[in-house]
């Protein structure tokens, strides 16, 4: 009679010592966080168990398999709060076995989402159902619907505890071979990682000045860098430095040259305007709040101002700079950086044109007119931009003068081209069909106003005896050109 005895007591410690902790951690990956993917895992989190056979051997109940939370609702970090209910749980093996195939009849109920009421995983399908003595697999999932409209903040979010329906071993139930799963509970966790990192970007910009116009009605230089994010699971600081100065090439060849970086300053809303230098600068003193999503777009702009412009880049070349945009937590342990690089290319430009109106009118009506030099000053008569140095040349169209469009005996050399009001750097020329320069080795300039003087010697006027009079006016043409050295 005590041979009995020895059998349940040794049965029921080999029960008990089964009763082990167990506990599920999600951890999520970075690909889950901020690229709202599907979290889908598979953990062994306890096994169906069942007495040592030879007492009195039933077959399993037709009672359902279910699991609930029987901890918090929501799993905490101290910080933020994730919802039990937005995971959900589905059987997938006992001993290996997936339900329905041979030795493990029933239905699987698939997946359903952890609540604080028992939900049903599997249903035997009659009192004869078997299921296989082993571990249980569980398939752990989180939508990529529920992980794009969270805002997931980094470390270990606790406090749930799930817990089956099938009990524990009793005395009674080891005598009827009742199985049963354990461990129970099982704790259950949420593992958020620490990110910082740079999510989408551009690694290079550029910028071609082609037209003069870009340099005579110029506009601020920005380059446009809000299509920048950065995804993270903790408060994030966006830093920037250049790597150096700007490097101008010149066009053409010649001596490489320097522009000081600190005409590029940073800016942006809610970010600390910053000019470039070589060391880091914080763009905001106050870290990026995780978004739903954890991913923050930066408003970011790098402007260099219309004056600066036009002292800096006009020259025809090639100007080139870099710089490092960091993103990182509070304590820089998390850095992620990402060097950009910068073009701008100036195109050679050049454009001569005649302000106002552009004739020049010459009238004799009288004896006087015929015996005086006549001077018409045309003041500011040229506008000259260049973006190297160059020389002004002039030149008549045709050699003589002409009358309904047939030429006349009358000369282009009559007519001298001198300094107009104020200039000074005029070399006076008279007109003839070869071009001559008026201006040499001027250095570049934008939008020069350059006044011109047109004369007629009263030694001259002997040209025009003889001639037809009336309204039908002499016309000669005057080109200007130049020529960049």
């Amino acid at each position: 009679m005590v041979y009995p005895n020895r059998v349940l007591i040794t049965l029921l410690f080999l029960v008990l010592s089964q009763r082990v902790a167990c506990q599920v951690v999600l951890t999520l990956q970075e690909a889950n966080v901020i690229g709202s993917q599907n979290y889908d895992a598979t953990f062994t989190t306890g096994q169906l168990a069942i007495p040592l056979t030879g007492i009195l051997s039933t077959a399993w109940q037709t009672i359902p398999v279910q699991i609930r939370n029987s901890g918090n609702a929501s799993l905490a970090n101290g910080t933020s709060n994730f919802s039990a209910g937005n995971i959900s749980f589905e059987l997938a093996n006992i001993g290996g076995i997936t339900p329905g195939a041979t030795g493990f009849v029933g239905t699987s109920a698939g997946a359903v989402n952890i609540s604080s009421s028992f939900q049903t995983i599997f249903s035997p399908t009659a009192a004869n159902s078997d299921a296989p003595t082993g571990a249980i697999a569980g398939r752990y999932r989180i939508a990529r619907t529920i992980l794009a409209n969270t805002a997931l903040i980094a470390g270990n979010y606790t406090g749930g505890n799930l817990i089956y329906n099938q009990p524990t071993s009793s005395i009674i139930q080891l005598l009827v071979g009742y199985r049963y799963i354990t461990p129970s509970p099982v704790t259950l966790s949420l593992g958020i990682p620490y990110l910082n990192k740079w999510v989408t970007f551009a690694t290079s910009f550029t910028k071609n000045y082609n037209n003069v116009s870009s340099f005579t009605t110029v506009a601020d230089l920005d380059f446009n860098l809000t299509n920048f994010t950065v995804g993270h699971t903790e408060p994030s600081f966006i830093d920037i430095k250049a790597q150096g100065p700007i490097t101008f090439t010149p066009n053409g060849g010649g001596a490489t040259t320097t522009v000081p970086v600190n005409i590029v300053q940073a800016q942006g809303s809610g970010l600390v305007t910053t000019a470039l230098s070589t060391t880091y600068a914080a763009l905001n003193t106050t870290g990026l709040v995780v978004p739903t999503g954890n991913i923050t777009t930066i408003p970011l702009t790098l402007k260099i101002s219309a004056a600066n412009v036009v002292q800096h880049f006009f020259k025809p070349g090639t100007y080139t700079f870099s710089i490092d945009l960091r993103t990182r937590n509070s304590g820089n342990t998390i850095a992620d950086v990402k060097t950009l690089s910068f073009t701008v290319t100036t195109d050679v430009l050049s454009s001569i044109a005649v302000q106002g109106t552009p004739d020049v009118n010459f009238s004799y009506g009288s004896l006087a007119d015929y015996q005086t030099t006549k001077s018409i000053n045309m003041p500011n008569h040229l506008l000259i931009t260049n973006n190297r140095n160059y020389e002004v040349y002039v030149k008549s169209s045709t050699a003589n003068f002409t009358r309904n469009s047939i030429a006349t005996t009358i000369p282009a050399s009559i007519v001298q081209i001198e300094n107009g009001t104020g200039e000074s750097t005029v070399t006076g020329r008279t007109l003839s069909t070869t071009s001559q320069s008026i201006i040499t080795n001027a250095g570049s300039t934008i939008g020069r106003q350059l006044s011109l003087k047109y004369t007629i010697p009263a030694s001259q006027t002997l040209q025009f005896l003889g001639k037809q009079t009336g309204a039908t006016p002499y016309i000669l043409n005057v080109i200007y050109s130049f020529t960049s050295l």
